[in-house]
């Protein structure tokens, strides 16, 4: 054997325990959190629904071309933020 075809050797031979080290350390933990189902207790934020389950906001009216009266729907918005703020998170868990 030839000192290059040595060097060479021991070259692959740290790429390759380097990779694998990277596959155990790095990638194969982060394919087991992204798998891993959430815990129900990290779900739970604590918060309840400030707003009725048959309370809802009232919806204005449409203009003449189609859209809501966007003046009358911030004027809602800040008479009851907490309304707004239950509206808005009930449109993020229909989004999942």
């Amino acid at each position: 054997m030839s000192p290059d075809s040595v060097v060479l050797s021991i070259k692959l031979l740290f790429a390759g325990l380097i990779v694998i080290g990277v596959i155990l350390y790095m990638i194969r933990p982060t394919v087991r959190m992204l798998r891993k189902k959430p815990d129900a207790d990290l779900l739970n934020t604590g918060y309840t629904s400030l707003m009725d389950e048959d309370q809802e906001l009232e919806i204005p009216s449409e203009e003449e071309d189609g859209k809501p009266d966007r003046a009358h729907i911030i004027q809602q918005a800040k008479e009851d933020p907490t309304a707004t703020a239950a509206l808005v998170r009930n449109w993020l868990r229909e989004k999942r």
